[in-house]
């Protein structure tokens, strides 16, 4: 048996067929792109890349889902992009006019959706679980992975053109002349951000409703008065450009939200729990210091449980209390494993 032969053999015989097909998916969709716009590729891989990293260390003190999770999203947001490019076609077919305002809405509200279908289903197949234990720093990681592969294709091709103008610390945004792109990354995560908010105030009631659905609403007309300018001027333009402070809003609006997050989620996860001292000591090696995280990202989670048990009641309280149960059981064994690597944790205290 060849070693390429016995190799494969191995990997069916150690990875789900689905993972299987997932990898090499994923490996067509980047070779792909790489051979259709060659340094264009690279560059937005790179600087795609460079944004959610930027984000992860952000992040670092709040977040709970994994990396893996987030390039999931990135991945499926990919997905969606084909399946835009397929309804955009439709709809133009539809309204052949380009200067259509319907048109232009149209394509608009339909990528946000898509962008966004990823990042519902993943909090709707985890709202019997993981959903209750996340942060609203989360949910703008999960929105902004899933812009990012949305855009990876379009932003390639642009690329390939040549080189664009951009903001140092936003690597993913586009400025033409006083205009700014905030690009899909942005709008998206605009909409995760309100969704994530809405998620921590859902014990509010019909309120969280708006509040989840503002920043979908605000990338919608966003992205809509950026298509709509670059095809057509009049007085509608110049319109949805002042209110959109030519495209700028959405860069304000999304470090706003970044902050808003952060400091939300700090104050969940120091204020409802008693703060646990973990000291971490690089004798472990690195399965100590993976078991370490495991335990911080736990205690965390626990701390969105708690925050949300005190703002329920009925079934809601008990599903909590079944996931806070798990992951207390999680959270001990951790801190064993941290103490045998040379560690050390306290118990927690609720």
């Amino acid at each position: 048996m060849s070693a390429a032969a016995y190799a494969l053999t191995q990997l069916r015989q150690n990875l789900p067929r689905r993972t299987i097909i997932a990898i090499v998916s994923v490996a067509f969709w980047i070779v792909a792109t790489l051979v259709q716009t060659g340094s264009g590729g690279v560059i937005a891989i790179w600087t795609g890349a460079l944004f959610m990293l930027e984000l992860i260390v952000l992040s670092s003190a709040t977040r709970t889902i994994s990396i893996g999770a987030m390039a999931t999203i990135f991945c499926a947001g990919g997905f969606m992009f084909g399946l835009a490019v397929l309804g955009g076609d439709s709809l133009r077919l539809l309204v052949p006019d380009r200067g259509a305002l319907l048109r232009q809405f149209g394509v608009t509200i339909l990528e946000e959706s898509l962008k966004l279908l990823p990042v519902l289903y993943y909090l709707w197949r985890g709202r019997k679980k993981d959903t209750w234990a996340m942060g609203m720093t989360d949910v703008v990681l999960l929105a902004t992975a899933c812009g990012a592969g949305f855009s990876l294709l379009e932003d390639a091709h642009i690329l390939m053109h040549g080189d664009v103008n951009r903001l140092t610390w936003l690597p993913t945004t586009n400025i033409l002349g006083a205009h700014m792109i905030a690009s899909h990354a942005i709008w998206t995560g605009l909409a995760g951000a309100t969704i994530g908010l809405a998620l921590l105030l859902r014990s509010r009631g019909i309120i969280a409703l708006p509040i989840a659905a503002s920043g979908y609403c605000w990338a919608v007309l966003d992205h809509t008065q950026n298509n709509y300018r670059i095809s057509i001027r009049n007085f509608l333009a110049t319109a949805l450009g002042a209110v959109t402070a030519d495209g700028w809003m959405s860069v304000y609006l999304f470090v706003i939200a970044g902050m808003v997050a952060i400091a939300f989620d700090l104050y969940i996860i120091h204020g409802t729990l008693a703060k646990i001292p973990l000291k971490v000591s690089l004798t472990g090696g690195l399965d100590g210091l993976l078991s370490a995280w495991r335990f911080i990202t736990n205690k965390r989670a626990f701390a969105f449980l708690a925050y949300q048990y005190r703002r329920t009641s009925g079934s809601a309280r008990t599903e909590i209390e079944t996931i806070a149960r798990e992951i207390a059981e999680e959270m001990i064994e951790e801190a064993k494993s941290s103490a045998t690597a040379g560690q050390s944790a306290q118990p927690v205290q609720a």
